[in-house]
């Protein structure tokens, strides 16, 4: 008997463990997003491209998204509070820039959108350029295999590529 509850309770205990294991952070999405090397972007430019933000580095952004499909480009993001760092003239600056067709809030964690049609993607060595009429961000490669670019606020951003 104590040797059926032995291992009844080892066992119980293996599958409480394999059930606490971390996993990666899963993405479900029906147009899942494939990461090209280099020598493919060379060849062709990418037909859709999400920029994520991974790191604010000290710029009072919380979130930040370019989601770039077939010519359409979406901007989401959530500025924050004024640090010390960082002018609010720098801030606006940004948000002027960024959503030509909205208005500012006094609310500081306003969550802004835009959408653009008809956006010029280029990609080259240096930088990924994303351009509309009067819109125009640049973002620059901080690793050779051009996952990770760089806005000129120094926020980081992860880049996922669809052929």
């Amino acid at each position: 008997m104590k040797k059926l509850l032995l291992l009844i309770y080892v066992g119980c205990l293996g599958l409480l463990c394999a059930a606490c294991q971390s996993s990666p952070e899963v993405i479900n999405s029906s147009d899942s997003l494939v990461v090209e090397s280099l020598p493919a972007l060379d060849e062709k430019t990418p037909t859709n491209v999400l920029l994520m933000q991974v790191d604010s580095n000290g710029f009072p952004q919380s979130q930040g998204v370019y989601d770039f499909s077939q010519g359409t480009l979406t901007v989401v993001k959530q500025y924050v509070p004024y640090t010390d760092e960082v002018e609010p003239e720098t801030v606006y600056h940004d948000f002027e820039n960024t959503f030509l067709h909205s208005e500012w809030e006094n609310d500081p964690y306003e969550v802004y959108e835009e959408t653009f049609k008809q956006v010029e993607l280029s990609v080259n060595e240096q930088r990924l350029r994303l351009r509309h009429g009067e819109f125009e961000k640049s973002f620059y490669f901080e690793q050779n295999d051009k996952t990770c670019v760089r806005d000129e606020n120094n926020v980081i951003y992860t880049v996922q590529y669809d052929m």
